[in-house]
């Protein structure tokens, strides 16, 4: 869904201006707006998530490189 409004927002000059305002309305309203939903995600669902569990996998590794680094740079120093 936020590809489909990213490409909206692009191409905002070759539409005409009442498609846009409808557009528009239907991701942005305060109150029923596409995007303005609230999502609940429950801890399972960001656990069954690869793509969050990479992520997570990701930051731990980074965040031990970089204990390495400044451990080696300590000891020398």
């Amino acid at each position: 869904m936020l590809l489909r409004s990213q490409k909206i927002r692009l191409n905002a000059e070759f539409l005409p201006e009442n498609s846009l305002k409808n557009r528009k309305a239907y991701f942005c309203h305060e109150q029923t707006g596409f995007l303005s939903r609230n999502v609940e995600q429950k801890q399972i669902d960001i656990m069954g998530n690869p793509d969050m569990m990479n992520n997570m996998l990701k930051q731990n590794l980074s965040s031990v490189v970089y204990m390495m680094i400044f451990n080696m740079i300590g000891s020398i120093f």
